[in-house]
């Protein structure tokens, strides 16, 4: 290929590209400004093409706010799983928006409206119930019309206080956005205060259970045992589920596996690389022939924790772990299957490696987190095995 037709390819890409952005931009401001359930602005489409092309000139309708917050979706450098968070913070304000009766602008957003709207995220599973049959009811005429003109896929299920700090954090990034680029100058969490999300101490999985795991005999299950391999493949080079589920036969290079994960693709695109031990390189080979160029038979992401959960009681990998309730803070022991998800396999992944060379950076490098990542050190909690070796160190 020369220069030319780079040239032409990298040019129809990017056009492309626009294209999509736009049609997504009026996808997202048409369903925010009513879906329909109103009559829009003559002039709507004009002035929301314009606040595209020309970010810096005035507001695009009456209410600027949401027409705003699907701009900074579409035009944001964000991963696909953190467009797809934003885009629930955005229904969830908007609901709140048409329960309360508020038309929010970025000027009437003030620190008591956020309290509120903390409120309503803790609320909002109580609106609904259902009847005798099993239909949707709802607490009240206001909030049928709010989750009817903004639905979810599912039912709002109850949110601990991590799950709102988050919801929170999204919404400020958006501020700090819509501040930045002279939007508004009004900035309510001045005067709000987020809070803290708080963590267990990590579990995971032993060697010793990851091999019982992969040896447990699942041949009345072979579906199960595909999952199995699928999960046992995930200890072994510690990658998130979202970069596990893009993997193809192009990404195995030599004896290494090959990624850019996806949260930090915008970021640096820094490739991680992975060497594969002889188990990861025998499941790789027993799934070659696969069809779609994948790497291992992926499911979807809530069937694969499904799976997992059900592997790990028929292999009976059922003991008892402390973890920390999402609604209450409070500690509580749970039975390892109830309790294992696709994460699970990346702190067994982190855990294992850090108990033997306890060096963050190093296991940094292959998990893809980033030097002094906060989110590592949940990771590295000292156990008893490491707490013992170190109070050895005193008889030196």
């Amino acid at each position: 290929m020369n220069a030319e037709q780079k040239r032409v390819i990298s040019e129809l890409t990017e056009q492309n590209k626009r294209i999509n952005d736009i049609k997504e931009l009026i996808s997202q401001s048409f369903i925010a400004s009513g879906a329909g359930k109103t009559e829009l602005p003559k002039d709507w489409l004009v002035n929301l093409m314009t606040s595209y092309n020309f970010p810096n000139q005035g507001t695009i309708t009456s209410n600027g706010y949401f027409d705003r917050y699907n701009q900074y979706i579409t035009t944001h450098k964000m991963s696909e799983h953190r467009k797809a968070t934003t885009r629930a913070t955005l229904r969830v304000f908007q609901r709140f928006d048409i329960y309360k009766g508020l038309d929010l602008t970025f000027e009437s957003i003030s620190p008591d409206v956020l309290r509120d709207f903390s409120d309503f995220l803790s609320d909002e599973h109580n609106l609904i119930g259902h009847d005798s049959d099993g239909n949707m009811t709802f607490a009240n005429a206001r909030y049928k019309n709010a989750f009817l003109s903004v639905p979810e896929s599912r039912e709002p299920q109850p949110r601990g206080e991590n799950a709102i700090i988050d919801i929170m954090k999204r919404l400020r990034a958006f501020t700090n956005w819509a501040i930045d680029r002279g939007f508004t100058t009004n900035d309510p969490f001045n005067g709000y205060e987020i809070g803290t999300s708080i963590y267990g101490t990590p579990y995971y999985i032993t060697n010793e259970e990851r091999n019982q795991l992969y040896n447990t005999d699942l041949t009345d299950n072979p579906s199960l045992a595909v999952q199995r391999d699928i999960f046992v493949f995930q200890c072994l080079i510690g990658c998130r589920v979202s970069d596990l589920s893009r993997l193809t036969k192009q990404s195995v290079v030599g004896d290494m596996v090959e990624y850019i994960p996806v949260k930090t693709l915008n970021a640096n695109g820094k490739i991680v690389r992975v060497p594969l031990n002889e188990t990861a390189k025998e499941i790789v080979n027993r799934y070659a022939n696969i069809p779609d160029n994948k790497l291992l038979p992926f499911i979807s992401d809530q069937n694969y924790n499904q799976a997992i959960k059900k592997m790990f009681a028929i292999a009976g990998l059922t003991r008892k772990v402390l973890v920390l309730d999402s609604l209450t803070r409070e500690q509580v022991w749970r039975p390892l299957n109830e309790v294992a998800s696709s994460h699970l396999a990346r702190r067994t992944f982190c855990g294992n490696l850090y108990k033997q060379v306890k060096d963050p950076n190093l296991i940094g490098k292959f998990s893809g987190h980033a030097e002094g990542s906060r989110a590592f050190a949940r990771y590295r909690d000292i156990d008893d095995d490491m707490g013992r070796e170190l109070v050895r160190l005193l008889d030196k």
